[in-house]
């Protein structure tokens, strides 16, 4: 059963995944919302219920912007879900900064 507070919405970028700071994982991610996001990833490829961080990049015009963002992982069975975190004060403007982002590329 879904648990999320708030709407996510499709989201494509590639992303970085941190395990104590140490890439892990590259893949791509498949929605975002203001709380989390679903990466695109076998099941298993990250622990569950550990604190990671996501790095992901974005294609803006002339440049690729990288964010990354304290989360954790809450589930792996069909792609893995991560939580934000807020451990950083700079996590609410990257998160508004992807969900932007989002809408942006789905108005086309």
């Amino acid at each position: 059963m879904e648990r999320r507070w708030s709407q996510r919405v499709p989201f494509e970028a590639d992303v970085t995944v941190y395990l104590q700071g140490i890439p892990v994982l590259s893949c791509k991610s498949r929605n975002i919302g203001p709380e989390g996001l679903l990466i695109d990833t076998e099941a298993g490829s990250l622990p569950a219920q550990r604190a990671v961080e996501v790095e992901i990049s974005l294609d803006e015009p002339g440049q690729k912007k990288r964010l990354r963002i304290p989360a954790y992982v809450t589930r792996t069975e069909t792609g893995v879900a991560m939580m934000f975190t807020a451990s950083d004060p700079r996590t609410p403007a990257a998160i508004k900064e992807l969900m932007r982002h989002s809408r942006e590329e789905l108005a086309g």
